[in-house]
């Protein structure tokens, strides 16, 4: 039979049109759709390359979006993804977020959110679908209502699914790396001190010397003591404490938004950091358009915008990063702030060192300062942070 008569043949089985079934490759490509794909997915498909209309409801949207993104249909997955987040369940939202890469931000925040909101999705067979960005992302989550002890047993039912389908042998060393980074979300420190070792040390997850400083930290419960890259404080229970530099405030602190202030500081124990405390405008209400970035020597670790509506009766102003930072002891990091807006308020009489909840905080010129921010005087007056 010919390559047309097997397109004819393939729109008299669906009632659609004869020119989108051309785009087939070969003969042979299409008898093999017509034998491995139902009739009504052929019609759907040919009708949809033909036309570019097709009706999208929940229970097509899964099937439609892989004949979509096989064809790089980019409208036709645009239309199932949209009708997919509007029609999450706890069985079909980890199924969902392997289309995270094409569906907009704000629509794969909000299905992170419901996952967190509806924990019970972890204990699904769907848990295993769930792409690691996702998973790190849910496990992050101040707003999860779960254990620590119930997100590392959820953690390694995902990572040993991983390794068994990738061919790997499922042990310590494995399923710490396909979890990666998701890994350091897991709050061992908060732990209870006997599950920790009856079912973690077991696994082979950690290093010995992972296992003694986090046995050690749950013994003494000290800050600082665990300096290891692990938060140590129970979710959605963090009490944010907020350092002031300057002893003083001035007017007329001139942020044109072509340079940069910035500052170093060194905190002398592990602190997670939220933000940073900027001074608004000091001559008249307005905008005052902020970019942040915090940088450890060159590599940043974080960073970003807002516009901050101000008035002058208020002199301080915060702005809060996506998600907190955990900052090591010892070590140096750099707050970068671009601020565009006029006149500000600034600080003066700063300090260069201070204690202050059982942590010192050193502060140093930084080399990145091109707006005369310094120890002594300027802008970034204050760090939001916890313990």
């Amino acid at each position: 039979m010919s390559y047309l008569r097997w397109v004819e043949k393939g729109l008299e089985l669906t009632n659609s049109s004869l020119l989108a079934a051309t785009q087939l490759s070969d003969t042979n490509s299409l008898k093999h759709q017509m034998r491995s794909t139902s009739t009504l997915q052929i019609r759907i498909q040919i009708l949809y390359l033909y036309t570019g209309v097709v009706e999208v409801n929940a229970v097509n949207a899964n099937e439609l979006f892989d004949i979509a993104e096989e064809y790089q249909a980019e409208d036709l997955i645009g239309m199932c993804i949209s009708v997919l987040a509007s029609s999450l369940t706890p069985e079909s939202a980890c199924i969902f977020m392997k289309y995270h890469k094409y569906a907009p931000c704000n629509v794969a925040e909000n299905c992170i959110k419901f996952i967190v909101a509806n924990s019970q999705v972890l204990y699904t067979d769907q848990l295993v679908a769930l792409p690691q960005p996702c998973l790190q992302a849910v496990l992050a989550s101040e707003g999860l209502a779960l254990t620590e002890e119930e997100v590392f047993e959820i953690a390694m039912k995902w990572a040993e699914a991983q390794c068994k389908h990738q061919n790997l042998v499922v042990r310590g060393g494995n399923l710490k790396n396909v979890l990666g980074d998701a890994f350091f979300e897991i709050r061992f420190p908060i732990m209870n001190k006997d599950y920790f070792v009856d079912h973690v040390s077991n696994k082979g997850i950690l290093t010995a010397e992972e296992e003694k400083k986090i046995l050690l930290y749950m013994l003494q419960k000290k800050a600082g003591a665990l300096n290891l890259p692990f938060k140590a404080y129970q979710r959605g229970n963090k009490p944010k404490l907020v350092l002031m530099r300057f002893q003083n405030e001035k007017l007329g602190w001139y942020c044109q938004g072509q340079k940069k202030d910035a500052i170093c500081f060194l905190p002398s124990a592990t602190i997670t950091l939220h933000g940073i405390k900027i001074y608004g405008k000091c001559d008249q209400a307005g905008q005052l358009n902020a970019s942040v970035v915090l940088q450890h020597n060159s590599h940043i670790l974080t960073s970003v915008t807002a516009q901050l509506q101000t008035n002058p009766t208020e002199s301080l102003y915060d702005v809060l990063f996506n998600q907190p930072v955990v900052l090591n002891d010892g070590v140096e990091y750099h707050i970068i702030c671009t601020l565009d807006g006029g006149k500000t308020y600034f600080g003066n009489d700063g300090r260069e060192t201070i204690h202050e909840n059982g942590v010192e905080f050193k502060f140093k010129r930084s080399l990145l300062s091109a707006n005369s921010t310094a120890v002594n005087q300027g802008q970034i007056p204050g760090l939001i942070y916890s313990l």
